[in-house]
């Protein structure tokens, strides 16, 4: 009667844990993480400053709070323009991930705008200081706009800023500064143009060549805002 009972016993652990077994589901539900703030932040460019990273946190239904988990790749320079990305991934017990991306835009082109003395020295020969009206793209982050370049009337090129670097891509105008004038190409020379900001005052040194006909001019021009 005894051995009975442990068999009749026994079968109901076996029911039992089957039952048990059978209602419990697999985890396949992956976490989630949300950012403190927007996904997309820009930030307008200023040296001797750091990235203050605005927070997240992350949530498991099975697990609950694994913020702690969470892993952030990417580094956001702020004395670079340019456009970051910082990753964070987390990954709950049973193995499910997820990963969300915040793009950081560091952005130099709010310290272009307004009126900027340039001196310029074209050929060798140095011209007197004058104005010219910088504008930045309501379209493309760090692309400036002049209005007229170098002195030159109708020459409104674009440069790009890119990390401390400027950049200003082949562009061809005509001039009309005179009635023999012909077309003239704008270009910098190499990678030796830059800019720098000390105490939100934007200067800018370019190099570059101007070509006209079969003539290649080399030249240099310091823009500072005033």
């Amino acid at each position: 009667m005894k051995f009975k009972n442990l068999h009749l016993l026994s079968i109901l652990v076996f029911f039992l844990v089957l039952i048990i077994s059978s209602c419990s589901k697999d985890d396949v539900t992956a976490p989630t993480i949300v950012l403190t703030g927007s996904s997309s932040q820009v930030i307008i460019y200023k040296s001797s400053t750091s990235y203050i990273e605005p927070g997240f946190t992350a949530t498991d239904e099975t697990d609950g709070d694994i913020t702690a988990n969470v892993v952030v790749t990417g580094t956001v320079d702020v004395n670079s323009v340019g456009t970051y990305s910082l990753v964070y991934s987390v990954t709950d017990q049973a193995g499910n991930s997820f990963s969300v991306t915040r793009t950081v835009v560091i952005d130099a082109n709010p310290l272009f705008v307004g009126n900027f003395s340039h001196i310029d020295i074209i050929g060798g020969v140095t011209y007197p200081a004058t104005l010219d009206t910088l504008a930045a793209s309501f379209t493309t982050k760090n692309k400036i706009l002049f209005k007229r370049f170098s002195g030159f009337s109708n020459a409104a090129i674009f440069a790009n800023l890119n990390k401390s670097a400027v950049t200003i891509p082949a562009q061809t105008y005509y001039c009309g500064d005179f009635p023999s004038d012909t077309i003239r190409t704008f270009q910098t020379i190499g990678t030796t143009s830059y800019f720098t900001v000390v105490d939100s005052i934007a200067t800018m040194v370019l190099n570059y060549s101007i070509i006209k006909g079969t003539d290649t001019i080399v030249c240099s021009s310091t823009y500072t805002k005033q």
